[in-house]
């Protein structure tokens, strides 16, 4: 798991969790989000929102939609979480996780 910022194109700064989970340069993987978390698979769900390829540098993009979708701007930290088996990434934007931990402390935020 780790915790990384969006740049303006989209990039996720830390290369670590696509190399986790074996996807190299060049490979196409697909994407699938409502409000909330991202799932990224190479094996692509049976609802993919869309397609991306890992740039030539090892980064994932996302794409401007999905980046909407979750209210995602340049510089928003979001938290990834890697699954090597069945080799899929979870992004969650990091205000959606310190929610959740003020929630279920029964803080106010």
């Amino acid at each position: 798991m780790v915790v990384t910022t969006v740049d303006r194109d989209g990039r996720l700064a830390d290369q670590t969790p696509v190399t986790h989970v074996g996807w190299s340069p060049g490979d196409t993987v697909a994407l699938h989000t409502r409000a909330g978390p991202v799932i990224v698979a190479r094996t692509p769900p049976a609802r993919a929102d869309t397609r991306t390829v890992i740039t030539k540098r090892g980064h994932l993009r996302l794409p401007l939609h999905i980046r909407r979708i979750c209210e995602l701007v340049t510089g928003d930290r979001v938290v990834i979480v890697a699954h090597r088996e069945p080799g899929e990434l979870i992004i969650m934007p990091a205000s959606i996780v310190a929610d959740f931990v003020t929630t279920h402390r029964g803080e106010d935020p």
